[in-house]
């Protein structure tokens, strides 16, 4: 492994630091501004082109600081949608996996809920449409992640429409960002 060099220690510290402030901005959302944030995201969502074209839709289990994603993934069950959950199988890897209710869901990673691994050597589809978490974005689309890197890699050589979403209270306009860093396609906020 090579040295760490001084800038990619300091991109490493500022995003620690801005993790932290976002943490301690996300504490104090009351839940009546989650809930009705949650519900305006939906909506945007709900709308774009790229939710009414996709046949498969991977989301994932909200965080409580997180806009809630239960009604996008209820509403994508409804649709007849395949919808995909990640589960965290290594460090270093994401795998997406199918959602079959939410008794069937498990704590993963930071205690998020994970699907189970199937039992059978089922082919999954590859997502349309990926929902992407965020500890913060930006306007532009650039996003701070929980910091292990599995959405950048995630994405990376997808085809896939990506769309972060982010509690308006929750943005910022300087995000620091790093080569591995990958854009989504869109930042939707309430």
């Amino acid at each position: 492994m090579a040295p760490e060099s001084g800038n990619s220690r300091e991109l490493r510290e500022q995003k620690k630091r801005l993790r932290r402030e976002i943490r301690d901005a996300a504490a104090g959302l009351t839940a009546d501004y989650r809930e009705e944030a949650s519900s305006r995201i939906a909506e945007q969502v709900l709308a774009l082109e790229a939710w009414r074209n996709a046949r498969v839709v991977m989301a994932y289990a909200s965080l409580p600081t997180e806009p809630d994603t239960r009604l996008l993934i209820q509403r994508a069950v409804q649709e007849g949608k395949t919808v995909l959950l990640p589960r965290c199988v290594s460090p270093e890897r994401m795998v997406a996996l199918p959602f079959s209710g939410w008794e069937n869901l498990e704590p993963g990673w930071l205690n998020i809920q994970e699907p189970r691994i199937p039992d059978t050597g089922e082919e999954i589809p590859e997502p349309d449409l990926i929902l992407v978490p965020c500890v913060t974005a930006s306007p532009d689309g650039r996003r701070l992640g929980h910091g292990a890197g599995y959405y950048d890699r995630f994405l990376e050589g997808r085809n896939a429409h990506a769309v972060c979403l982010c509690f308006r209270k929750l943005m910022r306009e300087e995000i620091p960002v790093g080569p591995t860093d990958r854009r989504p396609d869109r930042v939707i906020t309430d």
